[in-house]
């Protein structure tokens, strides 16, 4: 669980919280850029949940100007065995459609656009409960 951007840091706390109630080894930063989130993928977590602004173009951008492509982040994240990517922070369908494509990846990814507030925390442990005892994701 990870950021480029303090803002995010309520978010992910609360995040945090929840996944640690299913997945004890949750770890939550605010990584220094693109290239920290490189770093961190290369050590192969299953899940990587991930908070940034993404661009219409569906660019990422940290905060020294280092920027990343939807499709490069999901190509990364295949590379490195992630089972799930999930986009928490919310964003226009836009920059997801624009620079998110899969180009054939069999991977979970999850964009969010709306967190609709303090539901989303009751969402996410719903769905990593069922997640944690063996179910598989839903497919919406």
């Amino acid at each position: 669980m990870c950021s480029f951007d303090a803002k995010f840091s309520e978010l992910i706390k609360s995040d945090s919280e929840v996944y640690s109630s299913c997945y004890p080894s949750t770890t939550a930063s605010e990584f220094s850029g693109i290239p920290h989130l490189k770093a961190a993928l290369a050590q192969q977590p299953d899940i990587a949940h991930l908070f940034c602004d993404v661009s219409l173009d569906g660019v990422i951008t940290d905060a020294r100007g280092n920027t990343i492509t939807g499709t490069e982040l999901i190509e990364l994240c295949w590379d490195s065995d992630v089972k799930l990517l999930w986009i928490a922070s919310a964003n226009k369908p836009e920059g997801y459609i624009k620079g998110f494509n899969p180009r054939g990846k069999r991977i979970n990814l999850v964009m969010t656009l709306n967190r609709l507030g303090p539901n989303f925390s009751h969402f996410l442990g719903k769905l990593l409960a069922q997640m944690s005892l063996g179910e598989a994701m839903p497919v919406v």
